[in-house]
C-alpha cells in the first residue's frame, strides 16, 4: 500500500539515497523501489497542478466574461501605495541625464514604479563593455542609441508611460540650453537625476540646480565599494568616504 511505500522512501533516505535497501519488520530483505514510488508521486503532483492550471483557466475565463477587470503592472503598486499615492506618481515627471550603469537601471525601476512620464538623455551607443552592468545592454542591443534601447525598454514595461528621448551629450557647455529644451517638452518635472560619469557636468548641473532652485539627485561613486547595504542618501555636504562626494563638496 501506499503506507508501505512512504516508509520504503524514508527507510531508503536514510540509509544514504534512494537507491538504497530497507528491512520491513519481519526482517526479510526488501529492496526500495524508489524510482516507482518516485514516479508515482511526480505524476501525482503533476495531475494536481493540471488541474490547478485548468481551474484556474476556466476561472479567468468567467472573470473576463463578467467583466471583471484583467490583472495589470501595477495592481500590486496599487497594494503597496494605495490609489491616491500611485496617481501621484502618474503624474509625475522625471528628468534623468545618462542611460549607462546608474542611469538605465535608475530609469527601469522608475518605470516599474509606475511613474507617468520619464524624460532622458544620453548620446552614447551601446557598447560590448556594457553589458556587465548596464540594465540595457544586451548582445542584441550592441551598437543602439542608448535612448532608443532605454525608450523600448520603458514601453515595453509599462506601455502607458510617457517617454521623451534625447539623443545629445549632456557636458557643461550645454547642459542650460538642454535643460530650457527639455523644460519646453514637459512642464511640471517632479525631481532631476544627474546619472552623469563626468566631474564637470556634475558640477555644472549642481550649479544649475542652486541656481534655478529646483531639487537634485546626483549619483556618486559607487567604485571599489563592496558593502552595498552601507549606501545612504543624504546631502552632499553630509557624506563621508566618497572621495567624488569630496571634490563635489569642496567645488
Amino acid at each position: 500500500g501506499l503506507e508501505r511505500q512512504v516508509a520504503c522512501v524514508a527507510a531508503s533516505k536514510s540509509n544514504g539515497g534512494f537507491g538504497a535497501a530497507a528491512r520491513t519488520r519481519s526482517g526479510a530483505s526488501l529492496r526500495a523501489s524508489a524510482s516507482y514510488t518516485t514516479r508515482h508521486l511526480l505524476a501525482s503532483t503533476l495531475h494536481q497542478a493540471v488541474r490547478v492550471t485548468l481551474q484556474y483557466e476556466v476561472t479567468t475565463h468567467a472573470a473576463i466574461s463578467q467583466g471583471a477587470p484583467m490583472e495589470t503592472m501595477k495592481d500590486r503598486l496599487r497594494i503597496i501605495l494605495g490609489d491616491e499615492r500611485l496617481a501621484r506618481l502618474e503624474g509625475a515627471c522625471v528628468l534623468v541625464f545618462g542611460c549607462g550603469g546608474v542611469g538605465s537601471s535608475c530609469v527601469e525601476a522608475l518605470a516599474r514604479g509606475g511613474v507617468g512620464t520619464l524624460l532622458i538623455v544620453d548620446k552614447d551607443v551601446v557598447a560590448p563593455s556594457n553589458i556587465n552592468r548596464q540594465a540595457i545592454a544586451f548582445e542584441s542591443t550592441v551598437g543602439q542609441r542608448k535612448v532608443d534601447v532605454m525608450a523600448a525598454m520603458i514601453a515595453d514595461i509599462s506601455p502607458s508611460c510617457r517617454v521623451f528621448a534625447h539623443d545629445a551629450f549632456v557636458l557643461a557647455e550645454n547642459l542650460e540650453d538642454l535643460y530650457d529644451i527639455c523644460l519646453q517638452r514637459q512642464m511640471g518635472i517632479l525631481t532631476r537625476v544627474d546619472a552623469i560619469d563626468t566631474v564637470s557636468t556634475k558640477l555644472a548641473l549642481a550649479a544649475l540646480a542652486q541656481t534655478r532652485g529646483f531639487e537634485l539627485i546626483s549619483s556618486m561613486g559607487g567604485a571599489k565599494k563592496i558593502h552595498p547595504e552601507c549606501l545612504r542618501i543624504a546631502d552632499v555636504h553630509k557624506t563621508v568616504n566618497c572621495s567624488l562626494a569630496r571634490i563635489m563638496r569642496k567645488e
